[in-house]
């Protein structure tokens, strides 16, 4: 296979493997979320400003949708598997690790839901009212590395206006 060709296990191994990890890390944090502590509980890190906690949220960001856990559940791996099909297109690798961040946490809150019918959360600020999980996140900073590519876009094709 010549350089610069499709090849499914390179693609594979570079970002998919993104996903892998970080899918495996917020179940693994939420598993001891979970088992350590009961719903309501919290664990106070940075007095003031940062606590661990166990939230159960059945809805979507902030609460909303709430008891739709199903519907939920659903667009979020349709869309999470379409962007790992759309990876295969011929895009800047900033995108694929964008996008491979956001398919990681759509699929770490589809898992929850399928699994527990419930979000686990657990990152509680207090100058940021929702309280997040990884896949949160994870799903955040990949929307706004994807916000900051689009910006830069013609930097990284080099093209000057």
């Amino acid at each position: 296979m010549e350089a610069g060709q499709f090849c499914p296990v390179y693609l594979f191994m570079k970002y998919y493997f993104t996903v892998i990890i970080i899918l495996i890390l917020d179940q693994i944090l939420k598993y001891k979320i979970r088992t350590t502590l009961a719903v309501g509980e919290r664990i106070n890190i940075i007095s003031g400003i940062f606590e661990i906690t166990n939230i159960s949220n059945s809805g979507a960001a902030w609460g909303s949708f709430a008891e739709s856990t199903f519907i939920l559940a659903v667009i979020s791996a349709i869309i999470s598997v379409g962007i790992l099909i759309g990876m295969n297109e011929k895009l800047h690798k900033g995108y694929k690790y964008s996008l491979s961040l956001v398919a990681a946490g759509g699929l770490g809150n589809v898992a929850d839901r399928v699994f527990f019918g419930t979000v686990t959360d657990m990152f509680s600020l207090s100058f940021f009212s929702p309280v997040f999980n990884v896949a949160d996140i994870s799903i955040c900073l990949g929307c706004f590395s994807i916000v900051a590519l689009v910006c830069l876009e013609d930097k990284l094709k080099g093209i000057k206006r």
